[in-house]
């Protein structure tokens, strides 16, 4: 009986706890103005941890450098923390740092930031996809990569999916998703010119089409080392469903590109699908808005508590 009171006060605790979120993002989302502010206060008021500072003189000159680091989030520093400030574009620490922290369990296999760029692009501006026939070399490269992704993720052998951030031409966060489970593929951007004057467009020339194929062959390479293999290439009959320009909330701006994928992320997670449209309940702490100052704050502050632990 007293385990299960306590296990029903924990279940009372974790409605709360949502509810709260809920209503905290709620507010922030209602009032974008007073999120800016807030988040403008905070990073200039926020003090680096850092073991060897011990005079008032040394913790200034920390806060005002760049490049010292946080002693329980190494890979983070002030220079990363501060592009989750208003208006600014979120660079690839911040982006990695939450998709190993959200990605640690579950099913979801996350992988970094500098994948995409190394084996699904010519180039590591991310813009022009690979083309032609994928080498063996290739292929042996990406399963180094993801049996390394698997084991600092701590993932169970079991997991079904995968996200790939994508950074083109270094101004721009986009992202793919492969789904084992529901067998598809989709490829997420918040643009919205680049979803509306694609979609209508023939298959062969959309702008992503060179990425699915090569998202095709990711997919039928990942399958082996999942133990369930997929054949998607020369196979029209296949089951699977693939959409290159799928359609998202889009960013009335040039610079939330980074939160909105790391909030397709958090869908992804949740519900196995993004919730953009009203038909879709979404509750307040994951859904979409045209200013997302709002979750820039709560990322920050999350940031912020993984440094108190």
């Amino acid at each position: 009986m007293a385990f299960g009171n306590l296990r029903l006060l924990n279940e009372c605790i974790a409605v709360k706890k949502i509810n709260m979120e809920n209503h905290y993002s709620r507010v922030l989302d209602a009032h974008p103005e007073k999120a800016e502010e807030m988040l403008r206060n905070l990073m200039h008021d926020v003090r680096p941890l850092f073991s060897l500072i011990r005079s008032s003189t040394q913790v200034e000159q920390a806060r005002n450098s760049p490049y010292h680091r946080w002693n329980k989030l190494p890979h983070v520093t002030f220079s990363h923390f501060s592009t989750l400030g208003v208006a600014r574009w979120v660079d690839d620490f911040i982006i990695n740092h939450f998709i190993t922290k959200w990605c640690k369990t579950g099913t979801t296999l996350g992988l970094s930031t500098f994948f995409a760029c190394k084996h699904l692009f010519q180039q590591v501006t991310c813009i022009n996809a690979k083309s032609g026939a994928l080498t063996l070399e290739d292929q042996s490269q990406v399963l180094r990569w993801c049996r390394k992704a698997v084991q600092n993720l701590c993932h169970h052998p079991s997991w079904d999916a995968v996200f790939i951030p994508i950074h083109e031409g270094s101004c721009h966060w986009y992202s793919a998703w492969i789904d084992f489970s529901r067998k598809r593929i989709e490829i997420y951007d918040s643009l919205r010119e680049v979803c509306t004057t694609n979609r209508p467009k023939p298959l062969l020339l959309r702008k992503n089409t060179s990425l699915m194929l090569v998202l095709m062959w990711l997919t039928e390479v990942l399958s082996h080392m999942r133990g369930v293999p997929v054949r998607l290439s020369n196979n029209p009959g296949t089951d699977w469903t693939f959409d290159s320009h799928s359609e998202v909330y889009f960013q009335p701006n040039a610079y939330d590109c980074g939160v909105h994928i790391l909030w397709h992320l958090r869908h992804i997670i949740e519900f196995r699908q993004i919730r953009n449209k009203q038909e879709h309940h979404c509750e307040d702490r994951f859904s979409f808005r045209d200013n997302m100052a709002g979750k820039r704050l709560r990322l920050a502050q999350d940031i912020l508590r993984d440094c108190e632990l």
